[in-house]
């Protein structure tokens, strides 16, 4: 944007010099003003820029701590899952060698119980 300094006096005087009463002369050249002031007001000034620049450098942080949590309970979940999975482990072995036992009982039950052979 382009700033474009005037002097106002000089901007009333062309009306005046027309016929327009002073009141009507100074009204017709305050709207131009009025229009500025409002530009200048919402422009940003440099503690805005500021403000604005330290709460984007904040974010980073602020995503960086919550993707650290997240992969902390992230680990935490695998490591429960992998705790589970060892118990789950034992659990079979434990069924798979009872069942083994119960097998090798019954196979040596049996053979004890055939007559022998030849007879």
């Amino acid at each position: 944007m382009t700033a474009i300094a005037f002097e106002t006096h000089a901007l009333v005087r062309r009306p005046k010099a027309s016929g327009f009463s002073e009141d009507q002369a100074e009204a017709i050249t305050g709207a131009p003003k009025d229009g500025r002031e409002s530009e200048l007001a919402s422009l940003a000034t440099k503690a805005n820029l500021r403000k604005t620049e330290i709460r984007l450098e904040a974010k980073p942080t602020d995503l960086s701590q919550k993707v650290a949590a997240l992969s902390h309970r992230t680990d935490l979940g695998l490591a429960a899952g992998r705790a589970d999975l060892k118990l789950l482990e034992q659990r079979m072995i434990v069924t798979l060698g009872t069942l083994a036992a119960a097998g090798i009982a019954i196979l040596i039950a049996a053979i004890r119980y055939l007559p022998p052979a030849g007879h």
